[in-house]
């Protein structure tokens, strides 16, 4: 699989159309995670900045959109916080915009589920954002609303993950978000409700 992902990224994604931002967001979506899975989320982050942000970025400009737009945000933070020993500041960036109330409902249902085939839901990456973060944080409060708020979304993302409500099961976001949703639980003091 590693060295697939290698061929594609450095052999497809610089020929590809930069202008075809979906397309390309698609064809490097499962190697993000395989390579987070396998200690290359540098290298991830780095194809995914050069490939979609910056290709975007300098095609499109400010305000533009695609499909994908909702996830370029969290992707990022996700594969930042993971590699980075991150100052204070930076990290409560991440967390002003984790709490700012339009975050999360702008990531459109339809897109939730079609990038949960090629590897995870939003839910996933926020479960993770918050696991990662309450990791890091010194204040025990707040480090359990992260832990609470992460369950939240592990729920979400591993109910879709194993394909409740009527969709099929997808192993590959299946295993995403259950180690994300099994760490949490370990870091858990809630109450039993959260839990699936």
């Amino acid at each position: 699989a590693l060295k697939v992902c290698h061929h594609v990224v450095t052999n497809l994604m610089p020929i590809m159309d930069v202008t075809s931002t979906h397309g390309n967001v698609v064809l490097l979506y499962p190697i993000l995670w395989i390579w987070k899975d396998n200690n290359l989320a540098a290298e991830a982050l780095s194809a995914f900045r050069k490939f979609i942000l910056v290709a975007f970025h300098d095609n499109f400009g400010e305000g533009a959109t695609t499909p994908a737009l909702a996830f370029f945000k969290p992707i990022e933070m996700l594969l930042d916080i993971y590699i980075n020993d991150l100052p204070k500041e930076v990290i409560q960036e991440y967390v002003t915009w984790l709490r700012d109330n339009d975050t999360f409902t702008w990531v459109p249902g339809t897109i939730n589920k079609s990038m949960l085939r090629f590897g995870r839901c939003a839910n996933s990456i926020f479960a993770e954002i918050f696991l990662l973060l309450s990791e890091r944080c010194d204040d025990e409060e707040l480090r359990k609303d992260f832990i609470i708020e992460g369950l939240e979304h592990a729920c979400i993302g591993l109910g879709r993950a194993e394909g409740k409500h009527g969709s099929p099961k997808h192993q590959s976001a299946y295993d995403q978000v259950k180690p994300v949703f099994d760490q949490l639980v370990r870091y858990d003091n809630v109450p039993p409700i959260v839990r699936i």
